[in-house]
């Protein structure tokens, strides 16, 4: 979950990353008329996933929540417990990974498109409400990084990358010059 908000995000530092704020399609559902004893339901002209495509995002949405960075973003935000009362008059369409997870096993995607957008919603969240420069946002931006990076077919979507934290130093870490003071 989010940690709790130390100040307002200025104008400046909320990246909203032209997401649209639509309300999520559902699927329409027809009754067949078959004289059998159950009614099978049909989709209504609507697209699904192929199965390499729910493949692609159950790996991509497993494999991010296994990321050293995803603890908070794996379960959906819980103002009260976190006590910021805020929260949901900031963020009008809250998401997580968890919730992800759940629309793609319920068959609610129509296209990778929309689960991406709710990838970058979870990211773009974030830092709306914590501020750019908050741990949490930077966080939220190395997993979006890792995300844009499996989505563009640079990293397999079951690559052991997207569960180790990406560093852009190298191994070592940062290289530090030791500095003397001479008085």
């Amino acid at each position: 979950m989010h940690p709790k908000k130390t100040s307002k995000p200025t104008s400046g530092s909320a990246v909203t990353s032209g997401i649209e704020n639509k309300k999520p399609v559902r699927k329409k559902k027809v009754e067949s008329t078959s004289t059998s004893s159950s009614s099978a339901s049909i989709e209504d002209d609507e697209p699904a996933l192929s199965r390499e495509d729910v493949h692609f995002l159950k790996s991509l949405v497993e494999n991010m929540m296994k990321n050293e960075d995803s603890p908070p973003f794996n379960q959906p935000v819980d103002p009260i417990a976190l006590g910021i009362p805020d929260y949901l008059h900031i963020i009008k369409r809250p998401m997580d990974f968890k919730t992800i997870k759940s629309k793609i096993n319920r068959g609610i995607y129509k296209d990778k498109e929309a689960a991406a957008t709710d990838f970058r919603l979870v990211f773009s969240n974030t830092i709306l409400y914590n501020g750019a420069e908050s741990e949490i946002a930077q966080m939220a931006a190395r997993l979006s990084e890792l995300f844009e990076e499996v989505w563009n077919g640079d990293i397999d979507p079951t690559s052991s990358k997207l569960r180790k934290r990406k560093e852009k130093e190298d191994a070592s870490g940062p290289k530090i010059k030791k500095l003397t003071l001479t008085i």
